[in-house]
């Protein structure tokens, strides 16, 4: 039986730390007493099962824990909490010792996961949720070889279980090997059971990506992104568009050619006129990139009234509607892209007419550079995946070809 490698080290204990570690290997105290019939481990598993698949990770990290008070063997729920823990530890505000004590309890419950596994299938399982730990953890060094290793083994377990493949799709996605990825969805799709709907979406994403890599430098780091940062979109435009070239001899070429009056030519903007400059950008890496972006003026990327960019913050998709609608005025040269559908009652449920997106919606939806949702919906304030932002910059790329 293959099993996981739990040779982290542990660094010094923090504040936060203490909270990851708090309930996150097995239970040593006695069960709890049942309240009610519903009250079971299946129960509260079933339901962090749900809640995993609706990315509401704390939710689930907290139903496998009741189901773990009630059998602390309960294998689908340590592999489940150990899949929960796993997402909770990802972001930047999460520091590189809490993560290294989450990947050495998380590895912990799936070892107790596979050792308490009573039937085949359950095995397969606690096998899957240990090929997703390993892809969202991306530790150790060797996390590929882990999860393909528990990939065969969910596979022999359990043949028709759609569960590790959609998974070790997700880890070939995440080493671009996008033809191996495709065939794994394709086999979520032909089994026909859990993740059919997902495996379907990230098709569609593959094919995206798969059409926008060519030509693009910064691709292959962006690509696989669920969401795009304020900052990486930013520097994103700078190095694939050349903003500056399209900005700055735009405002060269809009200068007015008379000279003003010479009692005006010492006059200067008070501090408010002026586009405000970003406060938050203290030793932010990318720092000087945004604030070249903040210095044209590129609309969807503007600090807000409080002096503030958040570059860390996900690009929302009313914001990079805007951003895209400014490229084409710089692009085409054609200022009325900004009001064609102003007055006209809006086709999308959460875009009211009088929104300051509205406009810029309308624009990239009627030229399809951003879908709509099948709902009926625009998702204003839905994250921009890396596919999606690489996607809008090539056919930009095209269209200043023509220009």
């Amino acid at each position: 039986m293959l099993t996981i490698s739990t040779k982290s080290k542990l660094f010094g204990v923090t504040a936060i730390a203490l909270f990851w570690l708090t309930g996150c290997g097995g239970n040593t105290a006695a069960p709890r007493a049942q309240k009610g019939a519903m009250d079971t481990s299946d129960y509260h598993q079933g339901q962090g099962d749900k809640f995993l698949l609706d990315r509401d990770f704390q939710s689930a990290k907290k139903a496998y824990g009741l189901a773990l008070e009630l059998d602390a063997n309960h294998s689908p729920s340590q592999s489940g909490k150990a899949v929960a823990l796993a997402y909770l530890a990802q972001g930047d505000s999460v520091s590189p010792e809490t993560q290294e004590m989450v990947y050495k309890e998380g590895s912990e419950l799936l070892e107790q996961a596979l050792d308490n596994a009573k039937s085949p299938e359950i095995k397969a399982r606690a096998h899957s949720y240990a090929v997703r730990f390993f892809v969202v953890m991306e530790r150790p060094k060797d996390w590929y070889d882990q999860a393909k290793d528990h990939f065969e083994d969910a596979v022999k377990a359990n043949p028709e279980n759609p569960e590790p493949y959609f998974f070790m799709a997700s880890a070939e996605s995440a080493k671009l090997n996008y033809e191996q990825a495709t065939e794994y969805y394709k086999k979520v799709l032909s089994i026909g059971r859990e993740y059919d709907v997902e495996a379907d979406q990230e098709l569609k994403r593959i094919q995206k990506v798969q059409r926008a890599l060519p030509g693009s430098r910064f691709g292959k780091e962006i690509a696989n992104n669920l969401e795009i940062s304020r900052a990486d979109m930013a520097a994103l435009l700078l190095a694939e568009l050349r903003l500056d070239k399209l900005y700055l001899a735009q405002a060269r070429a809009e200068s007015p050619s008379f000279m003003p009056p010479d009692s005006q030519r010492g006059m200067k903007l008070s501090s408010t006129q002026r586009m405000p400059e970003a406060t938050d950008l203290t030793n932010h890496p990318m720092k000087d990139s945004v604030e070249l972006v903040v210095s044209m003026g590129v609309k969807g990327l503007e600090p807000d009234a409080g002096h503030k960019f958040y570059p860390s913050a996900a690009l929302t998709r009313g914001e990079f509607a805007l951003v895209i609608q400014d490229l084409l005025v710089k692009i085409t040269k054609d200022g009325s892209i900004e009001t064609k559908f102003v007055g006209q009652e809006s086709p999308f449920a959460d875009v009211p007419a009088e929104h300051w997106s509205y406009n810029a919606v309308r624009t990239v939806v009627s030229r399809g550079l951003m879908q709509p949702e099948t709902s009926g919906k625009f998702d204003r304030m839905g994250k921009v995946s890396g596919a999606d932002a690489l996607l809008a910059i090539r056919n930009l790329k095209t269209m200043l070809k023509d220009f």
